[in-house]
């Protein structure tokens, strides 16, 4: 048997009111794409890549016949929803996936007592345990204003003791 596997690692806020279909709330955090694009993206032009004539060229040395191959796609997701949402209401699938929540920069509150990382995006990855920087709020408060300015959703961790919480800061309504 053979088998043609996209696997995929992505980034979703849940936002209530962006669209219509379940997966269309589902949104990146610079609000350039949804859960419904990438799986409409993946059934409609990544999976019939492989039957193409010039895919096809490449995968005859390999003895790899697209024809008779079962395509399967995993997709690796951290999932966030607002700050105060019931995460009860989703489908226990998405549930699971729920690693942080997030905040529009008007309602950010920085606490004096806790201490702030904004990882790259190439760390979000990462467990918040191995973030080497971390910086009080007044001085964290700079990098987020300029990712903010940029309309760019920074990624946050917050630690106060030993408890790290994982959340995104919006731009989208954002009144500087």
């Amino acid at each position: 048997m053979q088998v043609h596997v996209e696997l995929s690692c992505k980034f979703y806020l849940f936002d209530t009111d962006n669209h219509t279909s379940f997966e269309g709330k589902w949104i990146g955090p610079n609000r350039k794409d949804t859960l419904l694009d990438k799986v409409t993206k993946l059934r409609e032009k990544q999976f019939p890549l492989l039957s193409h004539a010039n895919t096809r060229e490449y995968l005859e040395p390999l003895q790899f016949d697209p024809l008779k191959a079962i395509q399967q796609y995993y997709m690796a997701t951290s999932l966030y929803v607002p700050s105060d949402y019931d995460i009860s209401c989703l489908p226990e699938a998405y549930q699971k996936c729920i690693v942080g929540y997030w905040i529009y920069y008007k309602d950010l509150i920085l606490h004096p007592d806790c201490t702030y990382s904004i990882p790259s995006k190439k760390e979000w990855l990462l467990p918040p345990e191995n973030i080497v920087y971390w910086y009080n709020a007044k001085d964290i408060f700079a990098e987020i204003l300029d990712a903010i300015q940029h309309k760019k959703s920074p990624q946050l961790y917050k630690k106060k003791g030993t408890l790290i919480e994982k959340f995104f800061v919006v731009w989208w309504e954002v009144s500087l």
